[in-house]
């Protein structure tokens, strides 16, 4: 990896992951509500549940702690 490449550092718990930023675009502005159809809205919330769910599930289990609209990465607005 090259070393002057910019990159974004993720911490989860205690574990730093650097991310090339070309994979990851950080907005300051939030969408719009008039934009976020309300399928992909839904499909938001289920990817959350079941990321929360496995985290959960995992010995011993992981608490998030900060569960907030900031701290979710979304990889794609296709609802489907």
């Amino acid at each position: 990896s090259d070393p002057n490449e910019e990159s974004v550092q993720i911490d989860v718990n205690g574990v730093t992951f650097t991310v090339p930023s070309e994979y990851i675009k950080i907005t300051k502005t939030p969408l719009p509500d008039s934009e976020i159809p309300w399928r992909l809205r839904i499909r938001i919330c289920q990817d959350i549940a079941s990321g929360v769910q496995y985290l959960h599930s995992l010995i011993p289990p992981i608490v998030h702690r900060d569960l907030r609209s900031p701290n979710v990465f979304l990889m794609s607005t296709d609802p489907d």
